[in-house]
């Protein structure tokens, strides 16, 4: 077996451990709105409410 065929093996069992601690931290409705929006923060995502109230300026795209 390749190279390729290890790192993918690797790679689907950290997808596979990541569902796992979303599953762990979801039990209810509420607690899996919260583990998405940390998520998602933490990967530079902003509320659009918000950056209209600060006056950013948007562009399209």
């Amino acid at each position: 077996m390749g190279d390729l065929f290890f790192q993918t093996v690797k790679r689907v069992e950290k997808i596979n451990a990541q569902y796992r601690d979303f599953l762990d931290n979801g039990k209810t409705e509420r607690e899996c709105i919260d583990t998405i929006v940390n998520t998602i923060e933490k990967s530079g995502y902003r509320e659009l409410e918000s950056l209209i109230k600060e006056g950013t300026a948007l562009k399209t795209g």
